[in-house]
């Protein structure tokens, strides 16, 4: 929500209204070169080069171009073209736009055929060949997207050893844009077996970029090696790796690079600097945008990107950071932009109407991009009306600035502040007429303002729109936001018709992308809305179930009560069945006595959670080496343990169900099934749950077992918690490992302790991960203290039990999700701190109580027993006195 003391249009309205002051149509004579330079220029799509010659203004064209193309015409009358002649006309064709993509592959195919028969008679066609051989393989990439026949063309150069450095990259670029990571090592395997794997850097830049497209940093590590082995040291090398550590959130390798590129004397660009710059502290961050700076005074401003930006990192003040980089070059429009960008992030915006007066000021014309941040600002803006984002829009159009997808976006969220769902459809139409192609944002936004229509949307119009968003002429593919919104349409609809179309979307959107939560809320309780759809939606919900989607108390009493209005009452008791054991507490989930409130107080979320219980379950079938390890560690684990000693049903990892209702019913974050078969014999498996919900589960084979009984000596007393060590590398780097290093840390943990007794430490369990196998060694050693002549007493270890060789079988990893969730703490409440209430040492609390001077002859005395009886006692006195003394003066 944006905050601010005034509204944002009034001001931003008035800037805009002052005359934008135009740039001069032509330079001076003076900025104009005075001699004819040849620049020559690079083609990066088919890797030609042309001439260009700029003359002085004084001519009546300002640049010729010679780009030496031969038509198509022209070259058919040519009688012996030369190797040059059919350079010539493909490269022609290749820029030609107005050719269908099959005339240029088929017109392409006769050259390298005529080609083919010139260069058996003259081998200086050859590169001309080769040269016709890239335009083609790039064309079929281009134009039709079609890889199996670029690799054709590929291949057929290799046979014939005509492959070249760029035929090379254009495929590794074509299998990045079309194809796999799969397809791009078997290119790789195949030149490397042909020994035509050039040491080339534009071949391994580019193989840089499509392994970082593809996500293998594993596999840009090793070919970046494999370059600088080729002494290949260039800048496109390391700015190519710093991206993918960057992207990669290496910080220190990011660094690594950047200090390794200044070491060889390699030159860093701008992207590299900025790179740098984001991994740095703030506090490392000067001596290296200092280098930054001298970078930007020695090269040319045309070769520096992205400033602002750089400033912006470095928590400069953009109106500060324009003036700066003032001194040293001429700002752009990307830069004031990001500057307003940045101001209206920050809900400054007095400050952003100064950067679009400076921009007025300086003739800088503002963009698409500039009047997009203005009006996602307007549109955002609750204080301001909706109308002045539409306002804006049409300076935007008077000015001749073309809106983009962003902007329509924009526009589209106002449409859903207003609730105006006619202008969002009619911004749709103009965005046809316009040519702007709408994204998946675009119909998101859409949608979102026909489900939040004030009236009942007719759903046909919904569905029309989603038709159209599917065609092959828009083909933008829905994700899960989309289909939620358009449930959310479908529902509000409240239609049998609407119903099944729900129904038709959602067996549809399992094949296509993963339903969330949402999904399901929004499926059952459309679905419960109507009786005939009642039965779909308790599919809806046993898929949810399958899933294990958390769903809110609301889906819940939706469902029970559309199956109690349907006679289903078993259906419903089902559903509370299903509440209980996931725990799900009701709506009024208030204690009917103490001892109800006791209890759930107890199981509520706490900032310090009580030990976690450990559940010790024999399965169906167990061995006397289950029994003993079970009942071992069992004796390890207690108090906070409980033992069944009678056989359960249990498969772990075939039902979850199961477990969850074991937990749930016995409060437990831990079970330790144990099973016997002849396929897992001796099998142990841990399982740690988190909100009664799996967790992570590893499945452990027991070899070489020694039970405690079996072994003489000391046992550990009762509810000591162990010394934990871990042995071996892999508990480090092993993602399976740290987990299971996790867990047995979570296993052992108990009560928390502020303070360790020295003489409370009476066992070690060590637990030892063998390199190159799946294997445990778990070692349980009492610890004894014997007198060394020193404070400190001489420690040694005797073997207690149990002692196993834990063989790794089946894992199940925690979902990131629940990891997340598990891992997150509650913040701790400060206790409040009461005045005048202090506790002693033995826990016991006293008040201290302030009384003022009181004053005694406004205190009440009438009616008060205790005063009158206390007065009637006072006279009593007084005559005794009085008669004491009469007595003393008659005996003077």
């Amino acid at each position: 929500m944006f905050r601010h003391s005034r509204p944002f249009w009034p001001i931003l309205k008035r800037c805009l209204d002052r005359p934008i002051r135009s740039l001069p149509s032509s330079l001076p004579p003076s900025r104009h070169p005075t001699k004819l330079l040849l620049l020559q220029t690079t083609c990066r799509r088919c890797h030609t080069t042309t001439t260009t010659i700029p003359v002085t203004p004084t001519d009546t064209t300002t640049t010729t171009t010679i780009t030496n193309e031969l038509n198509w015409d022209r070259f058919l009358q040519i009688a012996q073209p030369t190797a040059t002649d059919y350079v010539n006309v493909s490269r022609h064709l290749m820029h030609d736009d107005t050719l269908p993509a099959s005339t240029v592959l088929h017109r392409l195919q006769y050259i390298l055929r005529q080609l083919d028969e010139a260069k058996r008679q003259d081998a200086q066609y050859h590169t001309a060949f080769q040269k016709t051989c890239n335009m083609l393989m790039y064309a079929y990439l281009d134009r039709h997207h079609d890889l199996a026949s670029a690799k054709v063309v590929f291949e057929g150069m290799l046979k014939t050893d005509g492959l070249t450095e760029v035929s090379i990259a254009t495929m590794v670029t074509g299998i990045t844009q079309h194809g796999s990571r799969r397809d791009l090592y078997e290119l790789i395997d195949v030149l490397r077996r042909q020994g035509a794997m050039p040491a080339s850097e534009l071949v391994y830049v580019r193989l840089l970029r499509a392994l970082r497209h593809f996500g293998d940093i594993k596999g840009c590590r090793f070919f970046f090696a494999e370059m600088l082995e080729h002494d290949i040291q260039s800048v496109a090398g390391y700015r190519c790796m710093m991206a993918v550590y960057h992207a990669d959130r290496q910080r220190e390798n990011v660094l690594k690079l950047f200090r390794q590129a200044l070491e060889l004397k390699i030159e860093p660009d701008t992207a590299m600097y900025h790179m740098a710059l984001e991994c740095l502290k703030p506090h490392e961050r000067t001596e290296t945008f200092n280098m930054l700076r001298d970078y930007w005074h020695r090269q040319s401003p045309t070769l520096v990107e992205s400033r602002m930006s750089t400033y912006l990192l470095l928590d400069w003040d953009p109106l500060e950071a324009l003036e700066e980089i003032q001194q040293v070059m001429t700002p752009i429009t990307r830069d004031y932009n990001q500057a307003l960008a940045a101001y209206v992030k920050q809900n400054d915006f007095d400050r952003a109407l100064e950067v679009l007066t400076r921009m007025n000021g300086k003739g800088i014309t503002m963009d698409s991009f500039s009047y997009s941040i203005l009006l996602d600002a307007l549109a955002k803006d609750n204080a301001s009306d909706p109308a002045a984002v539409f306002e804006l829009y049409d300076e935007m159009k008077r000015n001749g600035v073309k809106a983009d997808v962003v902007v329509f976006t924009s526009l589209f969220a106002a449409c859903h502040r207003a609730r105006d769902l006619p202008k969002a459809l009619d911004l749709l139409a103009e965005m046809d007429r316009v040519g702007v192609a709408p994204n998946i944002y675009t119909y998101n936004a859409v949608l979102t303002v026909m489900a939040n229509a004030d009236h009942r949307l007719d759903w046909t119009q919904a569905k029309e729109l989603w038709t159209r968003m599917r065609s092959s002429e828009v083909g933008v593919e829905p994700d899960t936001r989309t289909y939620n919104i358009y449930l959310s349409v479908l529902a509000n609809a409240r239609s049998t018709a609407a119903a099944k179309e729900m129904v038709e979307c959602y067996r549809e959107m399992k094949r296509v992308v993963e339903p969330d939560f949402l999904t399901y809320t929004v499926l059952i309780n459309g679905l419960s809305a109507s009786h005939p759809s009642l039965r779909a939606a308790l599919q809806v919900y046993n898929d949810a179930k399958l899933e294990r989607v958390s769903l809110p108390v609301s889906v819940y009493n939706r469902l029970m009560v559309a199956l109690q209005r349907g006679a289903e009452v078993s259906e419903a008791m089902n559903v509370w069945h299903d509440m209980r054991i996931r725990g799900v507490l009701p709506d009024n989930d208030k204690a009917k006595n103490a001892r109800t409130k006791r209890f759930l107080k107890n199981r509520e979320a706490k900032v310090n959670e009580n030990p976690k219980t450990a559940l010790f379950v024999r399965g169906s079938t167990t061995s006397q080496v289950v029994n003993d390890a079970l009942k071992d560690l069992y004796a390890l684990k207690r108090p906070n343990a409980i033992y069944f000693s009678k056989k359960n049903e249990l498969k772990p990892f075939e039902d979850e169900e199961k477990l969850e209702f074991f937990s749930q019913k016995n409060d437990s974050a831990h079970l330790i099934v144990g099973t016997h078969s002849k396929k897992r014999p001796h099998n142990l498996t841990f399982v740690r749950m988190f909100n009664h919900q799996l967790l992570d589960m590893y499945e452990f084979g027991l070899e070489n077992a020694k039970a405690m009984s079996t072994i003489g000596g000391a046992k550990c007393s009762l509810g000591l918690k162990p010394l934990m060590v871990f042995n071996g590398d892999r508990f480090e780097s092993d993602e399976k490992y740290k987990q299971i290093k996790n867990f047995f840390l979570d296993f052992f943990n108990g009560e928390e302790t502020a303070a360790i007794n020295l003489a409370g430490l009476e066992h070690v369990v060590s637990l030892t991960a063998v390199p190159d196998t799946e294997r445990i060694l778990l070692r349980t050693y009492s610890i004894e203290m014997k007198k060394s002549g020193l404070k400190t007493p001489r420690v040694e270890l005797e073997e207690m039990g149990p002692h196993y060789d834990l063989v790794l079988r089946r894992s199940t990893l925690p979902k990131a999700d629940l990891w997340n969730a598990a891992c997150k703490k509650m913040k701790k409440a400060s206790a409040k701190k009461t005045k005048n209430v202090e506790v002693d040492e033995m826990g016991d609390r006293y008040g201290r109580i302030h009384l003022g001077k009181q004053d005694f002859s406004k205190i009440q005395t009438r009616k008060m027993k205790g005063l009158k009886k206390r007065g009637a006692d006072d006279d009593d006195e007084e005559d005794t006195s009085a008669k004491k003394q009469k007595v003393d003066a008659d005996e003077d």
